[in-house]
């Protein structure tokens, strides 16, 4: 969901319309196969012998339910020596969904599909009534809302696209923005070669949403491999490549993303013929937002602290009723 803290945390609350009607009639917002320059990966050691590549086996990937929280602390009034900043914790978000194998291409990839089948906004901490209505709205539109993915067995994404109603609202641009990017930032990309324990590569992923663009930099270590496991960690830097204008609908207004960076870590523990995982996820974010309206110039900064928790749903679990 990092599209959806960087619309909405540095520009005001997210769109809180709600979700276009559910039907029959779909049509496919598609996002273009990938082009050569949109992730990039270079191997940077090679890790101790023995070395095999790392690759999914798809022919054993079945239909399983996963949970993903995210807890969130937000500061409204960063400062440049971050002294006496006061965060402020946010619920957690909860989110299930189900993740479904589709096809398997002759080329070996796997097309698979993703429904988020419930978000919750749970009652571990304490806030106004309004913004809690906030969050809630701010989730709705993703329940139900299909996406799906074609990634090959190295975990790269070659097409993410996602299926909403003929004729929805340009309001859920962000909401969209925020599932192709969730689609393809939680896939752990493996290098061509063959590795071993203590290999270390990177990437470079350019997060393309309808408005801005964000240059991901990230660099995995493999820790440890079984025959059909590996745990791998993982840190990464985000930043905006400079101003961008954002759409502000209401006249004789203008908004500009002034700057957006990040910094995270987190560990994944893989199964080779599993597509969920489990895994940790912490980051900082920090943005910027100049609003100009009827010839003054406003700027408004926030800054986010989440940390991320993903798993697989046990067998009969309730995912709206635990508390995380």
């Amino acid at each position: 969901m990092a599209l959806l803290v960087v619309a909405s945390g540095c520009g005001g609350a997210a769109s809180t319309a709600p979700p276009p009607a559910r039907g029959t009639d779909t049509s496919v917002l598609a996002q273009p196969p990938a082009d050569p320059d949109d992730v990039r990966l270079e191997l940077l050691n090679a890790g101790a012998e023995p070395r095999a590549p790392l690759r999914y086996d798809f022919r054993a990937v079945r239909a399983e339910k996963t949970v993903v929280d995210m807890k969130m602390d937000i500061s409204g009034v960063p400062t440049d020596d971050r002294v006496g900043e006061a965060w402020v914790a946010q619920p957690t978000t909860r989110v299930s969904s189900l993740v479904e194998p589709r096809q398997l291409t002759p080329e070996g990839d796997l097309v698979y599909r993703v429904v988020h089948e419930r978000a919750d906004i749970l009652k571990d901490a304490s806030v106004d009534s309004e913004v809690r209505a906030q969050m809630e709205a701010q989730v709705k539109p993703i329940v139900g809302l299909p996406s799906q993915a074609t990634v090959t067995p190295r975990g790269i994404a070659k097409r993410v696209d996602v299926l909403v109603p003929s004729g929805a609202s340009p309001d859920h641009s962000p909401t969209i923005d925020a599932l192709r990017s969730e689609m393809r930032q939680w896939l752990t990309p493996f290098p061509a070669d063959a590795v071993g324990v203590g290999a270390k590569w990177q990437t470079t992923l350019t997060v393309q949403a309808k408005e801005f663009r964000l240059v991901e930099v990230t660099t995995y270590t493999l820790v440890s491999r079984q025959k059909s496991m590996a745990v791998i960690d993982f840190e990464f830097d985000e930043r905006s490549p400079g101003p961008q204008k954002l759409t502000d609908r209401r006249p004789g207004s203008s908004m500009t993303l002034e700057s957006h960076q990040g910094h995270g870590s987190g560990r994944v523990t893989i199964d080779f013929d599993r597509l969920v995982v489990h895994g940790e996820k912490q980051c900082e974010r920090r943005g910027c937002v100049t609003l100009e309206r009827n010839g003054e110039k406003f700027s408004m900064s926030k800054a986010f602290r989440l940390k991320y928790k993903f798993e697989p749903l046990a067998s009969g679990a309730t995912p709206g009723s635990a508390s995380p």
